[in-house]
């Protein structure tokens, strides 16, 4: 639904750009509803690559982490840890660097893709050709964008705190609300499961209903 949606949007966009012509819902699903928004999942499976090793590097260093803690050698414990910690943080910061240059390219990437129903290699290559081009300006709407991010933050946390008195207010209904399906699925899991096990899955069920109500 994701990405039958950003293609609806994008080509929605380019659409009113090129005639002037705005799109109902219906339309832009249409739109959208194509191999384009298969082939834009595929370049983000491509573009997230990364994270997979990154993760794959991370367990890599928590077990040399692990071993060398139980390590009787001493020197070999302390050598081993500082190694993993500095490796640790030298893998994170140009893991962001990357994945930061890599959001940049995605941009071009999926709206060749949505724009110009090109295939996904050749969305790669010519995403790649108008990034080359224009990489100025990406990288300032980059700023742009990680500004205004920053600003939505800082304005969500004063929001969080300042609606405080409202979510306490909302506590009553919201573990009302959250009761009547904790209730049927403690009744359920009870035939199942007994003791805390009951509870637990119980409470697993209702919590979403609960933080609906209060956010």
């Amino acid at each position: 639904l994701r990405y039958v949606s950003e293609a609806a949007a994008i080509r929605m966009v380019d659409e009113y750009e090129q005639t002037g012509t705005k799109m109902g819902f219906k339309q832009g699903w249409k739109l959208g509803w194509n191999r384009r928004a298969f082939r834009m999942w595929v370049i983000d499976l491509v573009v997230n690559l990364p994270v997979i090793v990154f993760i794959a590097v991370l367990i890599g260093l928590g077990f040399l982490f692990f071993f060398s803690v139980i390590s009787a050698n001493v020197g070999l414990a302390v050598g081993g840890v500082i190694s993993a910690i500095g490796c640790a943080f030298l893998i994170i910061f140009a893991f962001i660097i990357l994945m930061v240059f890599l959001s940049l390219l995605r941009v071009f990437f999926i709206r060749v893709a949505a724009l110009e129903d090109a295939s996904i290699a050749d969305s790669f290559r010519r995403g790649w050709d108008l990034f080359k081009n224009n990489w100025k300006s990406a990288v300032l709407m980059w700023l742009v964008m990680l500004g205004i991010g920053f600003g939505y933050g800082i304005a969500g946390m004063i929001l969080f705190f300042v609606l405080i008195p409202a979510y306490i207010v909302l506590l009553l209904p919201a573990a009302l609300v959250a009761a009547i399906p904790g209730a049927i699925t403690l009744g359920i899991a009870s035939i199942f499961a007994s003791g805390p096990l009951a509870w637990i899955i119980a409470a697993l069920v209702a919590l979403p209903f609960f933080v609906f109500v209060i956010l």
